[in-house]
């Protein structure tokens, strides 16, 4: 039974909640806000794997839950070094970032009255070189036996001939494909984070396979293709890491070498 001193303290919530619990009550929201339009499913996926890590974590404690009063700042700090014993600087603060929000809800519902989320997030600076010519070649004309693999080798080709953020790729539709008057073809999409149009050329390649597909590519999981597109880099000689964001400074490249301004690369 909880001690008088301990419900004066923490109130008599925060004696009914646990952090995986909590995450829970989150993903359960999201799903709510996915049927409304409101997050998208890769939103929810996202914290579903930071809810992994998290249970993964209090797994080494030989605990399978913990009460989220009982979350402290020294709980926090080790979570964080936990993770990036698994994964890079920049993965591992995104997961912390889930799980500071997931506090922050666990202070506006009464479970807790401050968080003990004190650390400082900051990430590492990485200067991200652009894929050349020459290795775009080499991963579109690549001869992939793995069906898989090949869709994901299209949807990557694609972003670097488009820019589109992954989000935005996987929830293109035949609608957002429109013909001007002088009959120039366009990608004129909404971004799924901004809300803000784009009005972006579509260029030959990325046109053939959006035609490959009859308008709507593939749909995966983010986690799935970071994934894939490790093992597309590895058997297909790339050094560089390939990642969404890699492909959209390829296409502002691609742009620039086709002689578009700065200024015009910038707002598309």
């Amino acid at each position: 039974m909880d001690s008088f001193v301990d419900v004066f303290k923490n109130g008599f919530k925060a004696n009914t909640i646990t952090i995986l619990q909590l995450f829970r009550e989150r993903n359960e929201l999201f799903g709510k806000k996915i049927a409304n339009g409101v997050v998208t499913g890769s939103t929810l996926e996202k914290y579903k794997v930071t809810m992994d890590y998290v249970a993964a974590y209090i797994k080494t404690l030989k605990k399978d839950d913990i009460m989220v009063k009982e979350i402290t700042p020294m709980f926090i700090e080790d979570f964080f070094v936990y993770l990036v014993g698994l994964m890079s600087n920049n993965t591992a603060i995104q997961k912390m970032k889930h799980l500071k929000k997931i506090l922050r809800m666990a202070v506006e519902e009464g479970y807790i009255s401050v968080s003990p989320f004190k650390m400082t997030l900051k990430n590492e600076q990485k200067e991200v070189n652009p894929l050349t010519l020459d290795e775009l070649r080499k991963i579109k004309n690549k001869n992939i036996s793995l069906p898989r693999l090949a869709k994901v080798r299209d949807m990557f080709i694609f972003e670097c001939y488009t820019g589109l953020a992954f989000t935005d790729m996987v929830n293109l539709r035949s609608e957002n494909n429109v013909v001007d008057t002088k009959g120039n073809e366009w990608i004129i999409k909404s971004r799924q984070k901004t809300k803000i149009q784009s009005t972006i050329p579509l260029l030959p390649i990325a046109k053939e396979i959006l035609m490959k597909y009859q308008d709507e590519l593939p749909t995966l999981t983010n986690q799935k293709y970071n994934g894939y597109l490790k093992e597309l880099g590895d058997i297909c000689g790339i050094k560089k890491n390939l990642h969404s964001h890699l492909a959209r400074r390829t296409f502002a490249t691609i742009l620039l070498n086709s002689g578009v301004d700065m200024v015009s690369v910038s707002k598309i």
